[in-house]
């Protein structure tokens, strides 16, 4: 269903180990694929593999005390109640993995970040985290000594890297060697304990690893291109042209959020993205006090007696947080603009990542003129809200 990443196809199976192992349940995965989908395609698009999916966590997990509202605790609680480094770590392995990414933990002192495995190199890079392998460590297991043998399995000594890894821990198991923890920093074995094939087989995978680049300079570039391609490639299926505003026959017309005349994006308080969703076009992402502005031109609607013409208005929205802020919508004819504009509030619904609408808000237009519709929230500490159009059906 191409609904993974392209690397999939191309990853081992000790690769594999570390996409299978997810802790979130099989609804929860897909629920994480569609809300990344639905609410930051950006996120899902990023032609920088680093942070592609798990950027998520920068824009929309708060660093805070986490607040679970009820037991279990959920993906979907993390992301809309926040938590520190800990909670931030679990979301960027789940939001990588849902996407069939492998990810693998990482610990480091006082702080707790996550890795993920990349096409750029055939290995992993830390995230949410110094970079600093030496200084890593998950499941008793050093990042240096991790970083080793997922480059040494990358190389195209593939096939010599099984009977090696076996054979020399055999022997060591034969020879009564001790296997140490290699959490800590010094991830050789300790001296003292003389376990010369356990230190030889490590000795190797590094040797192994540090080739492994050589081996796949070729493979990397291809697979970056390949990368590439299927992000240009979502780009050319997701965006098609659409009228900024659908007018109907009967009056009721639909305003896409993309076509704004005017929006505020400074500091990424409004992003215009490509939309996943089967009419295709493009969505637009509201942070803290961002603003879009529309012109809606009703210069053909005969003025005559009627003075105003009300509206039904409803917006498709998507929401990740619970503490969800009103949107404002200010609107002003444009022969009177000095003199203010009516103001309505919609309330925002808590979608949980999903697309729903809004409850419908009663608006009025002015016929015979164009129309500035400014839409806004108040709040400088406004959470994340995801639009993609503005429906008004026509009540008189």
């Amino acid at each position: 269903k191409e609904e993974l990443d392209p690397c999939f196809q191309s990853l081992s199976v000790f690769d594999l180990r570390f996409v299978v192992d997810c802790d979130a349940a099989d609804n929860e995965i897909q629920w994480c694929r569609n809300m990344l989908k639905n609410y930051r395609p950006d996120h899902v698009e990023n032609p920088d593999f680093h942070w592609r999916y798990c950027m998520i966590v920068r824009t929309e997990v708060r660093y805070k005390a986490p607040d679970w509202k009820q037991r279990p605790k959920t993906y979907k609680q993390l992301i809309s109640g926040g938590g520190m480094c800990g909670p931030r770590a679990w979301f960027g392995r789940l939001a990588c993995k849902s996407f069939g990414v492998p990810t693998w933990g990482v610990r480091q002192p006082g702080h707790a970040a996550m890795s993920h495995w990349t096409s750029s190199s055939h290995s992993y890079t830390i995230c949410l985290g110094g970079q600093n392998w030496e200084k890593s460590y998950w499941a008793g297991t050093n990042g240096r000594y991790f970083d080793f043998e997922s480059r040494a399995r990358s190389s195209l000594a593939l096939k010599e890297f099984p009977g090696l890894f076996v054979l020399t821990r055999c022997i060591a198991a034969i020879n009564g060697e001790v296997e140490v923890s290699s959490q800590s920093s010094q991830w050789r074995t300790p001296a003292r304990l003389k376990n010369i094939w356990t230190e030889l087989r490590r000795l190797k995978i590094r040797e192994m690893s540090n080739n492994a680049s050589d081996h796949h300079l070729n493979e990397q570039k291809a697979q970056a291109d390949e990368d590439y391609v299927f992000v240009e490639k979502i780009g050319e299926d997701m965006i098609q042209t659409q009228k900024s505003v659908s007018f109907l026959q009967n009056g009721d017309f639909v305003l896409q959020a993309s076509s704004c005349c005017e929006a505020d994006e400074g500091g990424g308080r409004v992003k215009i993205m490509k939309s996943f969703l089967e009419d295709g076009g493009q969505q637009v992402h509201l942070r803290q006090e961002g603003f879009v502005k529309y012109i809606v031109d009703l210069t053909d609607e005969a003025e005559g007696e009627v003075k105003i013409v009300k509206f039904k208005l409803t917006c498709r929205i998507v929401t990740v947080h619970a503490d969800t802020t009103p949107l404002i919508l200010g609107i002003s004819p444009s022969k009177s603009l000095s003199s203010g504009f009516d103001e309505y509030e919609i309330q925002i619904p808590y979608s949980e990542g999903e697309w729903t609408t809004t409850e419908p808000v009663v608006v009025h237009l002015v016929p015979g003129e164009k129309n500035l519709l400014h839409f806004f929230r108040e709040d400088p500490s406004s959470l994340g809200l995801t639009i993609k159009d503005f429906s008004f059906q026509r009540l008189d």
